[in-house]
């Protein structure tokens, strides 16, 4: 098999991240590269089996989205959908998932493939205190809150009635080419209908102002990859917590700005690269935030703050 290359990329949670924080970008793209390999470094191996870790409320999010997918590839195959089985996939994620991550699976399998949880990794051993049963009750709480919403929403109905025959894509990670740059991105579902393509992405946390970004992006993929026009693809960012659906409608100035907006990020993260050519990055290059809390919060501690975290235990635990 031939060796992985790490190409130059971009996406819009890898332009997230950078902006949160340079040195977690760097470790997350570059620090982490090759860190599977039989014969990698301590430092790659680290840095690798670190970005594989989530928490509770992200992990949250991946249930949902995973058992979302299952549903509607059941609704594809004509088999019926019922809230019992949703929450019973889900609770089986959220046990296995447990288990794993409380009894430190990394150390025996790929990390990729097993779960690690902040909760356990960094919050109970600074802490010396067991993750509250509040914070696991309110974790399955969400998740069957979200399931219980997307069986509420109109596009599962819609999906339902036609049999998921209007389904172009869903979940599927793809990219595309824009000026150069490979852009990746995964829609969490895109219908065709009469008025056009639909496009929907399920948001379990709190609305932000990178959630619409996102959805244009998808449009754009949608404009150049299935050549539709820009005012017949509408976005739907789907907030499960709450039930509410922010819709847009796009046009070619949207598109066109978002375009330009990606390829300025995909530009100030390539100039960062001690040989662009080759992807090369340096980590001095890349400095450390000076937001402590996000610190607090972030996967890669352990080897930017060994020694600690300034200000104790991680943010939004005690």
């Amino acid at each position: 098999m031939a060796k992985l290359v790490n190409e130059f990329s971009w996406s819009p949670s890898r332009g997230r991240l950078y902006d949160d924080c340079p040195r977690a970008y760097y470790l997350n793209y570059y620090g982490s590269w090759g860190g599977w390999e039989r014969d990698a470094g301590p430092a790659a191996r680290l840095a690798y089996r670190l970005k594989q870790m989530t928490n509770l409320s992200m992990f949250a999010g991946s249930v949902v989205h995973d058992v979302i997918k299952g549903a509607i590839a059941r609704v594809r195959d004509g088999a019926p959908v019922d809230r019992a089985r949703l929450f019973t996939e889900a609770q089986r994620a959220l046990n296995r998932a447990w288990k794993e991550s409380r009894g430190e699976a990394w150390r025996d399998r790929s990390p990729k493939y097993v779960t690690t949880l902040f909760e356990h990794y960094y919050v109970e051993r600074l802490t010396g205190r067991p993750v509250p049963g509040e914070a696991i009750r309110a974790t399955k709480a969400k998740v069957e809150s979200c399931l219980e919403r997307y069986l509420e929403t109109d596009v599962h109905a819609a999906l339902a009635a036609k049999r998921g025959e209007d389904v172009r894509c869903y979940e599927e990670l793809t990219h595309f080419q824009l000026d150069g740059t490979k852009v990746w991105l995964a829609m969490d579902l895109a219908r065709d209908t009469e008025a056009g393509v639909e496009i929907y992405d399920w948001k379990t946390g709190r609305g932000r102002d990178a959630d619409a970004a996102q959805l244009r992006v998808y449009a754009l993929y949608a404009a150049l990859e299935w050549t539709v026009p820009a005012e017949r693809i509408r976005t739907h960012a789907v907030y499960l917590r709450n039930g509410e659906i922010v819709s847009e409608v796009l046009d070619d100035a949207a598109l066109a700005a978002t375009r330009a907006d990606i390829g300025a990020s995909a530009e100030r993260l390539r100039a960062l690269l001690a040989d662009p050519e080759h992807n090369v990055a340096r980590e001095p290059d890349f400095p450390l935030t000076d937001d402590l809390d996000r610190c607090r919060r972030c996967n890669f501690q352990e080897i930017c703050h060994p020694e600690g975290v300034a200000g104790g235990q991680p943010a939004g635990y005690g």
